[in-house]
């Protein structure tokens, strides 16, 4: 399994729409914690291709727009998106407690309960909903 990260500053990268630098984590077997194998740079503009060329399964990343997320899951890419916080402490997270674990490094002010799931403000009673959405998916999990 290979995990790329967009990297900032040593931290994750705010916003992978923008990033250059990723970078690359991977994990030989479920006994094994990820090691850091090198970095990723897409400067050339075709992040797409260097994330399909290195063998990326996973993206772990700060904000991404609906297309890029689009984009990598229907190339087979799994994101875990709106996350902060330092890079190795996130990809072994991952690593050992799966999507679940990641909730603790989520953005502020971004509830992690789904890939890329966002929720719609109805006129009538829209924070009810909104708030009535939000037990039922505790409930569930």
């Amino acid at each position: 399994m290979k995990i790329a990260v967009p990297v900032c500053r040593n931290r994750i990268a705010p916003l992978f729409d923008v990033a250059a630098i990723f970078v690359l984590f991977e994990a030989q077997d479920a006994g094994s914690l990820p090691t850091q194998t090198g970095t990723i740079d897409s400067t050339d503009g075709d992040t797409t291709r260097v994330l399909i060329d290195a063998g990326v399964d996973t993206v772990l990343c700060g904000a991404i727009s609906r297309y890029w997320q689009n984009r990598l899951n229907r190339l087979g890419i799994e994101v875990h998106g709106f996350l902060a916080g330092e890079i190795p402490v996130v990809a072994q997270t991952y690593w050992q407690e799966g999507p679940r674990g990641l909730a603790r490094f989520a953005m502020p002010g971004w509830q992690h309960r789904g890939q890329g799931r966002q929720r719609r403000m109805r006129r009538n009673g829209g924070f009810m909903l909104q708030r009535l959405e939000e037990e039922i998916d505790h409930a569930a999990v």
